[in-house]
């Protein structure tokens, strides 16, 4: 690497140069908290009833708290070479972050009778902090069919355990 005198500088270059060394070193940071330290949800959907239901829609909905947090998307290595077409095949579910709410949708093709499935063709990440020990989190959710008419709605309860020292 050369340095160049101050007279040969380019400020636009340089600014981007900075900008994609910091993005560099988020995107790293990012990829270990959420996938070497996150916890990761999958949730399996079983259709009780005698027909398939296609087009079917999950919607979960997770209150805002100060020591959790869901990823928004899968966070990969800054050295991971695919491409976001191929990031988005993956099959992470599509997260919102409202003011009062995280809220995270996932389609599913259909639902076979009498077979469960996998809600998320990629665990969920969920960032957990100590605070939330010992504590339970309520997660809306509504299940929705063909032309989003309602098929269930309900609330799921996570308890966080607590960390042994």
């Amino acid at each position: 690497m050369r340095l160049r005198p101050d007279s040969e500088r380019d400020p636009v270059t340089d600014s981007d140069q900075f900008r994609e060394t910091k993005t560099l070193f988020a995107d790293a940071d990012d990829h270990y908290f959420f996938e070497e330290k996150a916890l990761q949800l999958n949730l399996a959907i079983c259709n009780t009833g005698e027909e398939l239901v296609e087009n079917v829609l999950l919607e979960l909905g997770f209150p805002r708290l100060d020591d959790f947090d869901v990823a928004d998307r899968l966070y990969t290595s800054p050295f991971d070479k695919r491409t976001p077409f191929e990031l988005s095949q993956l099959g992470y579910p599509e997260v919102e972050r409202r003011d009062d709410a995280i809220l995270v949708h996932s389609e599913i093709d259909t639902l076979l009778p009498g077979i469960s499935q996998a809600a998320f063709g990629c665990a969920l990440r969920m960032a957990v902090g100590p605070s939330m020990q010992g504590r339970k989190v309520a997660i809306n959710y509504t299940l929705r069919g063909q032309n989003k008419q309602k098929i269930d709605t309900g609330r799921l309860k996570i308890v966080f355990g607590k960390i042994a020292a």
